[in-house]
């Protein structure tokens, strides 16, 4: 099936539906942002002793 005849069958979204996706996605990328800052700001601190090798 071409994907303009998928496209062309779908009904329209809700409301709901389109708040809730976009919740999903704000979750999602909100969950790889503070994935990114934590695991950062731990490896500075690692890297900020002369020995971190050695602690690790």
């Amino acid at each position: 099936m071409p994907a303009s005849e998928f496209f062309q069958n779908a009904r329209p979204l809700t409301l709901k539906e389109l708040l809730v996706f976009t919740a999903g996605v704000a979750g999602v990328l909100c969950v790889f942002w503070l994935g990114f800052t934590v695991g950062s700001r731990m490896s500075h601190d690692l890297l900020k002793n002369d020995n971190a090798i050695e602690n690790m």
